[in-house]
């Protein structure tokens, strides 16, 4: 568990912690310096769930958001602390849609791209599509900008399902960033097996040491399956049973968070 405690913030993090368990692949990208993000990450370390710091880059990073399975997001108001969830008035809305889900899915993956992490041992790595079918292409992209110019060999680590792990140098396909520098390395997978797990690890050579990042699992599914989530209003109390009922349904897909503030109460 992540805490003893029972509050709703605590909740909500045991419900990832379980989803993670589970085999769904969690990605979190969190607002530096804010209230208790910090302790939260190391939590989350813990758990082998990547956590990544959007730093400098705006004024602040102030989204609050989960997006399920590419199909499912909620987009609210409210910050993930005691307060807002159990006193303040927020507004928030989930919406079932594709085509909404991946507008929003794009802005996280731009994120990702150029999040930072607190130690250069945490490699990011990103795909495309982030729920591949078995007729899809999968693009594994390892962000290395962390490393700036000083990188002088990247290879990606791929495993099917429980085979052995196949390491590719991928140093040379390289490509320019959001920052239009040569930081972005990729690997394409070819079309697997529906129910195919996909597990990957990057690794970077940078002056004179090896770096790598936490093992990520890209599920291949043609399909999901499907929630309803088709609730017109929900008081006050039940925006936390909200949050927290749509994680136990999420299928063995993906699940990005997007934090503003994750503030545990303490008393």
């Amino acid at each position: 568990n992540v805490s003893n405690s029972s509050t709703v913030v605590d909740e909500l993090l045991d419900t990832i912690v379980a989803a993670k368990h589970r085999g769904v692949t969690v990605r979190i990208i969190m607002a530096e310096g804010r209230n208790d993000n910090e302790e939260v990450a190391l939590e989350f370390a813990k758990e082998n769930i990547p956590v990544f710091w959007i730093r400098g880059r705006f004024m602040h990073h102030h989204n609050k958001a989960f997006i399920v399975d590419g199909r499912i997001v909620l987009i609210c108001s409210i910050n993930w602390s005691e307060e807002s969830i159990s006193e303040n008035r927020e507004a928030g809305v989930v919406i079932e849609h594709d085509g909404v889900a991946g507008w929003y899915q794009e802005v996280f993956d731009y994120d990702w791209g150029i999040a930072e992490y607190d130690a250069p041992e945490y490699v990011n790595v990103g795909w495309y599509p982030n729920i591949p079918t078995s007729s899809s292409d999968i693009n594994v992209t390892v962000y290395a900008h962390e490393y700036y110019n000083d990188i002088d060999e990247v290879k990606l680590g791929v495993k099917i399902n429980d085979g052995a792990w196949t390491n590719y140098t991928i140093t040379s396909n390289v490509y320019d960033s959001s920052e239009l520098d040569l930081e972005n390395f990729f690997h394409e997978i070819g079309p697997q097996p529906d129910m195919t797990n996909i597990t990957v690890k990057a690794y970077v050579y940078s002056l004179g040491e090896w770096s790598s990042g936490l093992e990520m699992v890209i599920p291949v599914r043609d399909s999901i399956g499907s929630i309803i989530t088709t609730t017109t209003t929900t008081p006050p109390d039940g925006l936390a049973q909200l949050i927290a009922d749509l994680l136990p349904y999420i299928a063995m897909t993906i699940v990005a968070v997007i934090a503003g503030i994750c503030y545990k109460k303490r008393s």
